[in-house]
């Protein structure tokens, strides 16, 4: 059985400081020493209208998958760091959201959600992936951990932090950056 997630305070800031391309953040969090695999989304929220009626935004979003089977390293550290870089989150919204003349968009927040797995799953998936490719023969192995049948018995943990903001710089660069300029953010 997996501990809960705990983040380590202040990793991520709240707000988060992306004033320029060239900052980075760190997502730091204790997972227990058991979990082994983790994925780290950041469901990105805001607000767009449509021409049709302007005075009236609704709710939009769009997942940036950081990270998906980030793997600990054998013999660290209780902790799990990530690092973020301020370029590739306007990089992704530049590329998740369509460029608009037409309507308008207001930035709400960033929901970070981390995944972790065990032992069992991690190896389950080390296993699966091995024989996928170009020289393979794509026959996926049968695979268990369990002594009277077939099938996989593990565990999984999940953690949602909700409400990140961004800092007045960060958004002033969302609305002026070159990466982001033609996303219409006000």
């Amino acid at each position: 059985m997996l501990n809960p997630i705990a983040p380590l305070q202040n990793q991520p800031p709240n707000p988060i400081n992306f004033s320029t391309y060239e900052r980075a953040i760190n997502v730091s969090f204790n997972p227990g020493p058991h979990a082994q695999l983790f994925d780290i989304r950041w469901v990105v929220n805001y607000l767009e209208n449509t021409p049709e009626n302007p005075s009236q935004f609704q709710p939009k979003q769009v997942t940036w998958v950081l990270e998906s089977k980030l793997e600990r390293e054998d013999g660290a550290s209780n902790s799990v760091l990530y690092r973020v870089k301020s370029e590739n989150f306007f990089q992704f919204l530049a590329g998740a959201i369509d460029p608009a003349t037409d309507r308008a968009r207001k930035f709400v927040d960033i929901d970070i959600q981390i995944t972790a797995v065990g032992q069992e799953l991690a190896d389950y998936i080390r296993v699966s992936g091995a024989n996928l490719g170009i020289t393979s023969s794509n026959q996926i192995p049968v695979y268990t951990n369990m002594s009277e049948g077939r099938g996989l018995f593990t565990s999984r943990t999940d953690i949602v932090l909700p409400d990140f903001e961004l800092n007045d710089a960060s958004i002033t660069l969302l609305k002026t950056g070159p990466l982001t300029q033609n996303l219409n953010f006000q």
